[in-house]
Formats: C-alpha cells, structure tokens, sequence
C-alpha cells in the first residue's frame, strides 16, 4: 500500500524456546580462536543443547587470560525453518534472520539497560551489561486474563527475578540501580500499564530514543524491533 518495492529484508524470528548463555571456553592455546568443537562440548555441559533440534549461533564476546567468553544461542529449527519458507513463499530474500532480543538491543544502543518488551501473547525480557546480552527470556502469558494490576505486577516480579539472577552470580559487578528500564513491544502503548510497571521496580524508566532517522508520528516503542533491524 506504500509502493514499497524492496524485495530483500531484515526480519526476527521469537526468542520462545530459544536458549542463550555466556560460556567460558578455556583457550586451546595462547591466541588461537575458539573453536566450534570446543563452543560445542562446553555448551552441552551447561545447556539442553541438541544440534538435531536447534541452530546455534555463538559469538566471541571476550578473551581473559587463557578463557574465552562465547555468547551462545541456540534457536528451534522448526521455528526458523518456519519463517525463512514463509518469507520465501512471499518472494522475498533474507538479508538478516535475527533473534527478536537481538534488535530490540541494537534499537535501545546502550551499554547496561534491562528492556521488557511486552506483547499480547508473549513479554521479553533482556539484561545487558558491559554492552552484551547477559539473558534473554521470552515468556508466554495471557493479559486478558489479568487485572491491570497483577498484569503489572506479573511482569515487574519477573523483571526483578531477572535482575536478581544476574545479581547472584556477578556479586561484584551487580546491576546498579540506575540502570536504565526500557519498555517496547505492542502493549508499550498501554500507559497504564507502563505506569504500573514503573512504580514497582527500582530501575528508572527511559524513553526509546535511537539514532535511526523515523517519521515522528511513528510509536518508537511498538516498533522497537524493526527499527532494531534497520539500524
């Protein structure tokens, strides 16, 4: 209806089911990358991790001493299996398949935030600390069937769960309270539901304001991932 006319794109596929985590990797010698044998067997130590039934995708985040720290992620095959026929079935081409977390982290651009982006069916929720994705969790639930405020409730309980899980295992490096909140996703546009949100956790509210040029009439939050995508 806007005479787009592009046929390659950049699309997200749901962290539902996704598995994502830091893994330290001990260096097979001084300055030599990580290998996919080694991201592999320490992976299925730590994570239900089956090649049969995901894709995994890792990334080298950091090298301390004779350690690397791999983020890794692993995603349903159905899943993406999924979108990539569909989107083919619509004759288009695959610039970028990109985990949902993923672009509402490259949409916010900050080196800490938590980020609850929220939908009707499903709310993520994505610590980032030092610049990297700590967790990703994507939950399902049904706000229909919640007052206003337990659905505010629902979601600021899991964002503490969250916050307090990181904090348990990073006890010298703890979120700090000014640590930024970010809201997005459809029901960011629920003010009331923002609000109670807001009044219950510690972590101050920010508004979504990323470098990429958008129409101002265009609800930055509720199109939070897409704008992720394009940046």
């Amino acid at each position: 209806s806007n005479g787009i006319k592009a046929r390659k794109v950049n699309a997200s596929v749901s962290g539902l089911y996704s598995l994502s985590r830091i893994i330290s990797v001990p260096a097979s010698s001084a300055g030599a990358p990580v290998t996919r044998e080694a991201v592999l067997k320490k992976a299925q130590e730590v994570l239900p991790i089956s090649e049969d039934e995901l894709y995994i995708s890792w990334q080298t985040i950091a090298t301390i001493d004779a350690e690397h720290h791999v983020l890794v992620v692993g995603v349903p095959k159905e899943m993406i299996d999924g979108e990539v026929k569909a989107l083919r079935g619509a004759g288009l081409a695959i610039g970028i398949l990109n985990l949902k977390g993923m672009a509402l982290i490259r949409a916010v651009n900050q080196e800490q935030a938590l980020i609850l982006n929220i939908e009707p069916s499903t709310f993520d929720i994505i610590l980032v600390a030092d610049g990297v994705a700590q967790s990703i969790r994507t939950n399902t639930w049904q706000p229909g069937k919640l007052s206003l405020e337990d659905a505010a409730e629902h979601l600021a309980v899991a964002l503490d769960l969250t916050a307090g899980a990181y904090n348990s295992t990073h006890p010298g490096a703890s979120l700090d309270t000014g640590t930024p909140l970010f809201i997005t996703g459809e029901m960011s546009g629920d003010l009331e539901l923002v609000a109670g949100v807001q009044v219950r956790v510690a972590y101050p509210l920010k508004p979504l304001s990323p470098s990429l040029e958008f129409p101002p009439n265009l609800p930055a939050s509720q199109y939070a991932v897409n704008i992720g995508l394009a940046s």
